[in-house]
């Protein structure tokens, strides 16, 4: 019996969405603010720094459960956005980020309200996808691959308070869909958004959880014969 659970719960975890869905997506700037930092060595004085408010996102393959909009946050300083663009919607075990469950931990937990919050997100996903190695030491706003040049302002400083956040909680992971971009020339821009469940996988769920409770009914009976 034992043997039965585990192999059921086992099913039940593996439930998982594997995005990969090709999609066009159209945006507008969202919430965020202009700041100054480096990236690779190159200087970027008065950059916008801050969400895209995806207006459309379309395509016969995306999830009909996928929001038609949302924001989103750029996961990728070597290209620039484009509007409208083709992308592939991927897991985070599928996206190209250097460290994308840990850029979904902070999508998915940190809420902006502001624009200095939306822009400090958006700085806190730079630092730990283009500095963070595994250790503590790696995340530094004033020195590595992003940092922040100039004088500290609302951006970087909710950036420190959002990066602690996420490593108060033990270097979490989490769960986004990656905007991927897969048109020919990689022109465009890599963005995070909501994660949603492929179609199907909520019916899987309530399938895993329907065995589980037969499983423990007959557990609980023979426990009582």
């Amino acid at each position: 019996m034992k043997k039965i659970i585990v192999l059921a719960t086992a099913a039940c975890l593996l439930a998982t969405p594997t995005l990969a869905n090709a999609a066009w997506l159209t945006w507008v700037t969202g919430l965020g603010q202009k700041t100054n930092f480096t990236y690779n060595g190159t200087n970027f004085n008065n950059q916008y720094t801050g969400s895209l408010k995806i207006t459309s996102l379309t395509g016969p393959d995306v999830p009909a459960q996928f929001p038609s909009s949302f924001s989103a946050y750029c996961v990728d300083l070597d290209h620039f956005a484009r509007s409208p663009q083709s992308v592939s919607l991927l897991t985070p075990q599928a996206a190209s980020a250097h460290n994308a469950a840990f850029l979904a931990w902070l999508y998915s937990n940190i809420n902006p309200t502001t624009n200095a919050q939306a822009s400090g997100l958006q700085a806190a996903i730079w630092e730990l996808e283009y500095d963070y190695d595994g250790t503590p030491g790696s995340i530094n706003l004033t020195s590595g691959n992003f940092y922040h040049s100039g004088t500290f302002d609302s951006t970087f400083t909710n950036a420190q308070i959002y990066l602690a956040q996420w490593a108060s909680h033990g270097f979490a992971t989490g769960n986004a869909t990656f905007l991927q971009i897969n048109d020919a020339g990689h022109l465009g821009q890599d963005f995070m958004g909501p994660a949603v469940p492929e179609p199907g996988t909520y019916a899987l769920a309530i399938g895993c959880l329907a065995a589980l409770a037969i499983v423990f009914r007959r557990r609980r009976a023979e426990s009582q014969a």
